[in-house]
């Protein structure tokens, strides 16, 4: 009954829908609090309002970001593709399922937006074939827009979706991909005031280092969602977010390794810690069937879509429909290791026999994405 309301909700309304894969944003402590009582990033991890709120594995750790937008937009997981290859140079995804063809099949527009040159990992072309209407790349932003750290800042990004949210009162579909994160983190660029300051000093000396930095800026990356999410409730039209990092910095590896000496580095459960950044789905309105009380779930990103279109009522496809019955035996699954019901972890790694959902998922995968190409 939930379900059937979201979709009639859904129908009536046609809720615009963003989604921001923030660069390098993740939570770090995880690790234990980095052993300093570290708590992450605040707002995010209290909003009270949301859809859903966890963690998404991720099939990549400090580069390629380019294979988490792919997991996302197309809910085809790595692991059958391999986690070494980058689809959008690969791959012409003219004909797979996507999320922009498919909110462009329901009426949306679509938009992307990247301050970054559009030939970075191939967008260009990507979101052309993906069916993007256009793309918003660095050239869109003014010369003097506020940098932070690498990058345009988030909230610049958030600004000029807000741009785009002005220019029509048709349902959209936004794409916003940050850039302020990006590594190395030894710059030390910000203001004295935007540093904390934890003794980080059980870490190698790199290490610390970098992750002061890290902190500092994920800090006000979390302030900027906030003040983003705030415009959001006082907009006078239905929208649904979707937020989550594309990756963990580099440090994962070594602070997953230090925060637990002695523990097998190929055990997956240790090692899946490292592909772990925080997501949420929040709506500015009130979702027929749904509670919204940031229901906890941890989730492959390949299936993100999935749960956001079942959360909202949007119409699933057959596709999704499918990844969320496997979800219900596999919770999460990402390239090297999937979750079974009792939580338990198995490594793709030299594995045997895979869990019956898995293979189910590979030819759904194929069906839907590989056999398109």
């Amino acid at each position: 009954m939930a379900r059937l309301a979201a979709e009639a909700q859904f129908s009536e309304l046609k809720p615009t829908v963003i989604a921001v894969m923030s660069e390098g944003f993740s939570d770090l402590s995880i690790y234990d609090g980095l052993h300093v009582g570290y708590e992450g990033p605040a707002f995010l991890k209290s909003i009270p309002d949301a859809l859903y709120t966890g963690s998404v594995f991720t099939s990549v750790i400090g580069a390629q970001t380019c294979n988490s937008e792919f997991e996302f937009l197309t809910q085809s997981s790595l692991a059958f593709i391999g986690p070494e290859n980058q689809p959008y140079i690969t791959h012409d995804l003219s004909n797979a399922s996507c999320l922009p063809r498919t909110l462009a099949d329901l009426g949306y527009t679509t938009t992307a937006v990247h301050p970054q040159p559009k030939g970075n990992w191939n967008r260009e072309t990507v979101y052309k074939n993906m069916g993007f209407d256009r793309f918003l790349d660095i050239e869109s932003f003014s010369e003097d827009a506020p940098i932070i750290h690498n990058g345009i800042a988030d909230d610049e990004t958030y600004k000029k979706v807000l741009d785009v949210l002005d220019e029509s009162d048709s349902p959209q579909f936004i794409f916003d991909i940050t850039m302020q994160n990006h590594g190395g983190y030894a710059t030390w660029d910000l203001p004295e005031e935007e540093r904390l300051d934890y003794d980080l000093s059980w870490l190698p000396e790199n290490v610390a280092i970098e992750t002061s930095e890290y902190l500092s800026l994920i800090n006000i990356s979390d302030r900027q969602l906030e003040w983003f999410i705030n415009e959001l409730r006082d907009i006078d039209r239905p929208v649904v977010l979707v937020f989550f990092g594309d990756h963990q910095p580099w440090m994962g590896n070594p602070i997953n390794a230090a925060s637990r000496p002695g523990m097998d580095s190929g055990d997956p459960a240790f090692f899946m810690r490292t592909y772990r950044t925080p997501y949420l789905i929040w709506a500015n309105y009130d979702v027929d069937g749904s509670d919204q009380v940031s229901e906890h779930k941890n989730i492959g990103l390949y299936s993100l879509q999935s749960l956001l279109f079942d959360a909202i009522g949007a119409p699933l496809s057959s596709q999704q429909m499918a990844i969320l019955g496997v979800s219900e035996e596999v919770p999460i699954l990402n390239g090297f290791a999937y979750q079974t019901l009792d939580g338990g972890w198995r490594s793709f790694d030299g594995e045997a026999e895979l869990a019956a959902a898995v293979r189910d998922l590979e030819w759904i995968q194929y069906l839907n994405y590989a056999s398109r190409l």
